[in-house]
């Protein structure tokens, strides 16, 4: 069975986010990419142009994944601690299922390297965390939540936690419910949070 071009693109996508999570941007050479992925160094540079290349694209497709599993759980007309609930059950499905685009994404938001082109993809990645504040803030208006708390502090806490989960999750490698940790995080957080 021949792989297409996506399946081809899919699996060089896969590879790099694995290597990028592991070694960082400037520890991974177009080489071993290459070696790794069983994929010719052409063939890559066709696809993607350049390491750098792959690295946007990789940035490019998590911030569009995002955009529209928000859009999607929004368009449910859900409370708000319902659709947290099931804003942090994607995030750990897509933790389950695409573990090394997860461990890619924390390694880009927890790394030191001074990649002066992540600078265009920062205040997209950040877009997750404002529609967290708005969500919270929307639980405020609507009386879900106490009118005197913090929504930055809030929301940061939220993503904290769930950032933390999804690094648990994946380091554990067990067969965790995390359908039902989504709903015990969001209701501890929103204890705290309610009149």
């Amino acid at each position: 069975m021949a792989c297409t071009e996506t399946d081809t693109k899919e699996h060089i996508f896969k590879i790099a986010a694995q290597l990028f999570a592991e070694k960082g941007f400037n520890g991974v050479s177009m080489r071993e990419l290459s070696e790794q992925s069983g994929v010719s160094k052409p063939t890559i540079y066709y696809y993607f142009g350049s390491k750098e290349g792959i690295y946007r694209a990789l940035l490019e497709a998590g911030i569009e994944h995002t955009q529209a599993d928000v859009a999607r759980i929004r368009a449910l007309n859900l409370s708000v601690h319902d659709e947290l609930v099931v804003i942090i059950k994607e995030k750990f499905r897509d933790c389950r299922e695409y573990p090394e685009f997860s461990k890619f994404f924390i390694s880009v938001h927890m790394s030191i390297e001074k990649l002066t082109f992540i600078n265009d993809f920062k205040q997209r990645s950040d877009e997750p965390m404002m529609k967290l504040e708005q969500l919270l803030q929307r639980g405020v208006e609507s009386g879900e939540f106490r009118s005197d708390i913090d929504i930055k502090m809030a929301a940061d806490l939220l993503g904290s936690t769930i950032l933390f989960h999804i690094w648990r999750l994946m380091e554990s490698k067990a067969a965790n419910d995390s359908d039902q940790l989504a709903e015990k995080i969001v209701d501890t957080l929103c204890n705290g949070l309610r009149k």
